[in-house]
């Protein structure tokens, strides 16, 4: 098992603008915020880096988390309140792994057992045979790795 990493592509956070909600302004770049999901009621400090250049009532999509970042030059979306974001999204993981071609490129994600995110074609086709496997849990992991290796790929599994 490997430790789960954000890649940074801000898809989870693109609908929570109707969940994270600002409730007040503490001061320039502190907010009192709400996640209506878990109740959880926070402050939230936009980090140093954004401080200066980030408005969450200017800077964001309506459908988005306010603190979500437009891509930065890598594509990269961030989080700027991410040192003070709220437990639910440090508690959550977009998948429960990745698997990668030869070269160490993302090629999909593993949403659940036997669900693949990807734009790879190749990948998708090698998937059908897990699609139709009647393993699950740790038998099913092993069973994956197995046939990602032998197709020249890597699956990594986030525990």
């Amino acid at each position: 098992m490997t430790d789960f990493y954000c890649d940074l592509c801000g898809r989870c956070c693109m609908g929570m603008g109707k969940y994270v909600k600002i409730t007040g302004m503490m001061g320039p770049g502190n907010y009192a915020v709400v996640h209506k999901i878990s109740g959880e009621n926070l402050f939230a400090r936009i980090e140093k880096d954004f401080r200066d250049d980030y408005d969450p009532f200017t800077d964001s999509h309506e459908d988005w988390c306010p603190f979500l970042s437009e891509p930065d030059e890598k594509g990269q979306h961030h989080c700027v309140i991410y040192s003070t974001r709220p437990s639910f999204c440090k508690d959550f993981i977009c998948c429960q792994g990745r698997i990668y071609d030869s070269y160490g490129q993302n090629s999909g994600r593993i949403r659940d057992e036997k669900t693949l995110l990807s734009e790879d074609a190749e990948l998708k086709e090698i998937w059908k045979c897990i699609e139709s496997s009647d393993h699950s849990g740790d038998l099913l992991k092993a069973k994956i790795t197995e046939i990602m290796t032998k197709a020249g790929y890597r699956a990594d599994f986030y525990e």
